[in-house]
């Protein structure tokens, strides 16, 4: 599939305007993508859409980034008032209620609107992506693209493969989630995912923080993530795990064989397949931690 999402008029739709959808609005607006948006609440996209406008102003005067690109990047988002206008996106991705017939409903209208190569995705924290996809004409074109809460605060996204997803769909979602400024964690849909059995979201964010700090030798942990972590007996014991390879990982930041052992671990022990193939490629760079 041709799919390029390194396009600079790359679209996306976002369906949902809530505390995710809008912050998943500004955060791929603020990544110079055009963003179709919409809530079935009436005035609520157009609220959402104001409300980002401000916060990438609020950036602006803090020096994130400057006024141009601010309101640039507001002038990129609009409001949609069917899904009929969906048909020009590359990518649409869902935050409305998690409810499994209303994700379905939604999907299953929005295959009769976009072009065959346009990938949906969903962000859900608590379904199976398979099973919300397994309803669809194109199941392969599917797949999860879970942000966590505030989005344009917490840098890890979670791409979710589905079963029949098609690599081509979670590779331009990597690239995606990159775009965004966002640090995007590959992922195979499982049980231990649908449920969150193992791992709260913030639970998830230690862990993935943990392993960033095997490899760099550079703690990346906050005493307030730790506060706000329930993780399991389980994920207590990596994290313990993978804090003490930190401890002894040499000053110049380059990855040990030890910090490789313990991603291979923390992987085996997730139910959820999490991809550490940059850790992986991460102990052929001499010194070269994963980028903040």
């Amino acid at each position: 599939m041709g799919f390029d999402a390194n396009r600079a008029d790359l679209c996306i739709g976002v369906i949902g305007t809530g505390a995710m959808g809008r912050g998943i609005v500004q955060v791929a607006a603020a990544g110079g993508m055009h963003v179709l948006m919409m809530d079935t609440r009436a005035g609520a996209a157009d609220e959402a859409r104001d409300f980002v406008a401000k916060m990438l102003s609020r950036a602006a005067e803090k020096g994130s980034m400057t006024q141009a690109d601010a309101d640039g990047a507001t002038a990129r988002i609009k409001v949609a008032q069917s899904l009929a206008e969906f048909k020009a996106c590359h990518m649409v991705v869902e935050a409305i209620v998690e409810n499994l017939d209303a994700k379905r409903a939604l999907f299953g209208e929005l295959e009769d609107v976009v072009t065959p190569e346009c990938i949906l995705a969903t962000n859900t924290s608590s379904m199976s992506v398979t099973t919300i996809a397994a309803k669809l004409k194109t199941p392969q074109r599917f797949a999860g693209f879970h942000f966590f809460n505030p989005v344009p605060l917490m840098k890890l996204v979670e791409v979710i493969d589905g079963l029949q997803t098609e690599n081509w769909v979670s590779e331009a979602l990597m690239v995606i989630g990159k775009r965004m400024t966002r640090e995007p964690v590959r992922l195979t849909d499982a049980p231990g995912y649908d449920a969150e059995a193992s791992y709260s979201p913030d639970g998830r964010q230690i862990v993935f923080c943990s392993l960033r700090s095997a490899v760099s030798g550079r703690s990346a942990i906050s005493a307030s993530m730790a506060r706000r972590a329930r993780p399991s007996a389980r994920s207590s014991s990596v994290v313990e795990m993978l804090n003490s390879v930190s401890s002894t990982a040499p000053s110049n930041g380059a990855p040990t064989d030890a910090a490789a052992t313990a991603a291979m671990t923390i992987s085996r022990s997730m139910s959820s397949t999490l991809s550490f193939h940059r850790v992986v490629s991460a102990r052929h760079a001499a010194g070269s931690p994963p980028a903040r």
